[in-house]
């Protein structure tokens, strides 16, 4: 079976080369257009993310200083420049290394070409008698052919000194060919975009915004601000409440989460499936021989208290009195690794939870966004057909993508102005306020 890029889906057999890594495959067209996006082109599908999600092949996020790319097009990974310019290098490196020519040049210089098995029953020239080209090659920098002091072969020193001298100069001329190669492809390749432009723009929105009978919400920095994560004052306060037979500290615990973390959140990203708490509580908590007496959700709880920290976006309760005066339901979608009974009592501490019917926890739904089936899930629960119902979110690659791939109206709340790393929504607004605005606009 052919293997596929995992950037444009395009398979092995249509591409130059392809990069097989842990988590995707890049091939060399995509490694080309991401450097081309790096210095700043426009390439259509394609973009520079800014979102805090992390490397797909080394587990970087942005704010560690590299940039991401993914495109859009096709919901790709994300690949940061510094892995790029890991995968540049392997394709710059078709190539033997200079000890590997030097030892294949000795090889068929002693070789008898019309004759290379019997190279045992001759003597071989000038006097080296059985020295193999391997050991030759091994005392050429003791100054030593296995036999006598260079120096009293002339000939042969010469002659060894020429071909290093030589070699080096070959594999010098050859890595300039491939890097002049590279670049010469690189400024070819802008003219090849502009021609196939109109085979990569997104596809078009599958419907036109209708009135919306029920609206669905992210929550996460579009209904409430995320102002911190503090997971050693959480798991300090877990371990207050724990049984720790062995005096693990909250450093050693979350050194084995970000450990498990490294491993399995690329998994969930590409599968678009959410791992339960609980279960990565088991893999911390039992590994380590903590035990709590109180259930997971206990736990989970405590941990969240303490680590975590939110507000109102602004404008966020004046808009939802508004809507709950229309009378459209509403209810809430979110991508988390927190369960949704976790994530409810914060929206009751917040005081917006008399708002909503309900809230859905992409930990207690097995899958995430952009994943359509969470979003059917949930239009159901409204009692409304997908085309029927507004999901409205800040991230354009996780919410706008989930509602267009289930064919809602997608309302991006970008307050941030953040870039486009997803698919275009139905409508971009900047305040709630100018949500207000829309919804009235539909309802007239």
């Amino acid at each position: 079976m052919a293997q596929r890029c995992s950037f444009c889906r395009v398979p092995d057999n249509q591409v130059d080369r392809i990069v097989y890594g842990t988590n995707f495959n890049i091939c060399s067209d995509c490694i080309r257009t991401c450097l081309e996006v790096l210095d700043g082109e426009l390439v259509t599908g394609w973009a520079i993310t800014t979102s805090p999600q992390r490397c797909d092949n080394c587990n970087r996020r942005p704010s560690e200083g590299y940039r991401h790319l993914l495109n859009r097009a096709t919901y790709s990974p994300r690949v940061c420049e510094r892995c790029l310019r890991f995968y540049t290098e392997v394709l710059l490196k078709e190539m033997p290394t200079l000890e590997e020519e030097l030892q294949n040049i000795i090889q068929n210089v002693f070789e008898d070409p019309e004759n290379p098995d019997d190279l045992d029953d001759r003597d071989t020239p000038n006097g080296l008698d059985d020295t193999q080209p391997e050991d030759l090659f091994d005392n050429l920098e003791n100054g030593n052919n296995g036999n006598a002091p260079l120096d009293e072969h002339p000939t042969e020193q010469n002659m060894l000194q020429q071909m290093q001298t030589e070699l080096a100069t070959q594999t010098q001329e050859k890595i300039k060919d491939i890097t002049r190669q590279a670049i010469e492809e690189l400024e070819r390749r802008p003219e090849r975009v502009s021609q196939t432009t109109t085979q990569t723009e997104p596809a078009p929105l599958s419907i036109s915004l209708e009135k919306p009978l029920g609206i669905l919400f992210d929550l996460g920095d579009t209904l409430l601000r995320h102002l911190r994560f503090d997971p050693t004052a959480g798991t300090e306060a877990l371990l207050k409440i724990a049984n720790n037979p062995f005096g693990h500290s909250a450093e050693s615990i979350n050194e084995r989460i970000e450990s498990i973390n490294q491993d399995l959140v690329p998994r969930r990203e590409q599968a678009q499936i959410e791992f339960h708490p609980h279960i990565i509580q088991r893999h911390v908590y039992e590994a380590l021989h903590i035990t709590f007496d109180r259930d997971h959700a206990a736990v989970e709880r405590v941990f969240w208290r303490h680590a975590m920290k939110w507000e109102h976006e602004p404008g966020v309760e004046a808009m939802l009195q508004k809507l709950q005066a229309y009378g459209i339901p509403l209810g809430i979608v979110s991508n988390a690794a927190f369960t949704g009974s976790t994530l409810w009592w914060e929206l009751e501490q917040q005081g917006l939870s008399d708002y909503f019917r309900f809230l859905m926890s992409s930990a207690d739904y097995w899958v995430r966004k952009p994943h359509p089936l969470l979003m059917d899930t949930a239009a159901a629960k409204l009692g409304f057909a997908n085309r029927d119902v507004w999901y409205v979110g800040n991230s354009a690659h996780y919410d706008v993508a989930a509602a267009r791939n289930a064919g809602m109206g997608a309302i991006w709340y970008n307050r941030a102005e953040d870039p486009n790393d997803g698919p275009e929504p139905h409508v971009e607004i900047k305040s709630w306020d100018a949500f207000v605005a829309l919804v009235e606009k539909y309802l007239d």
